[in-house]
């Protein structure tokens, strides 16, 4: 994992040579670009899960995925199949304390949702760790909860299954006293 750029292909090229010299099939855990973009994106599978599937997306998807999500969010994913993003995490604590108060069934849901807090109000840095995740998950649907800043508009090229939704007012704070 640690070898130069040259090396890992130059290994990986032998490794190939010595598998199909012996009618063998090679099994390699990595995140190396140069072994990805040297092998065919149809035989590239993920392992997490109980059984292992095949890479949807091209290899460019594939890097840009591996360098923004970890194996924990991957695992999240697959296990979730659904993610909800937000500014930070005192909205989730907002939601959460809502739902505990007004008794909602979506306490339960809350307590162990897959959470990813962007940073920000903008839609970018959801979308593009949304996409990501649908390499690894297909069936992965997603909720944004924005700001109701209306200056801020939502991009055209949401995924289908991310929905944006604003609170009416300004932004969940608002919502206190």
């Amino acid at each position: 994992s640690h070898m130069h750029v040259r090396l890992q292909q130059s290994m990986y090229d032998w490794l190939q040579k010595i598998a199909v010299r012996n009618n063998i099939q090679l099994i390699i855990s990595t995140h190396s670009e140069v072994i990805i973009n040297s092998t065919d994106v149809g035989c590239i599978h993920t392992f997490f899960g109980n059984i292992p599937k095949q890479i949807g997306g091209d290899k460019h998807q594939l890097v840009e995925a591996l360098k923004q999500v970890s194996a924990l969010h991957i695992v999240s994913a697959q296990n979730n199949k659904f993610v909800l993003f937000a500014e930070g995490i005192t909205d989730l604590r907002f939601l959460k304390s809502w739902a505990r108060i007004l008794q909602h069934d979506v306490l339960e849901k809350l307590t162990d949702v897959f959470f990813e807090p962007t940073g920000n109000n903008q839609c970018d840095g959801a979308r593009d760790k949304f996409k990501c995740l649908k390499i690894v998950e297909p069936n992965l649907k997603g909720v944004f909860i924005r700001d109701g800043d209306v200056s801020i508009t939502t991009p055209a090229q949401l995924p289908p299954d991310l929905k944006v939704f604003y609170w009416q007012r300004k932004e969940i704070e608002n919502y206190l006293i």
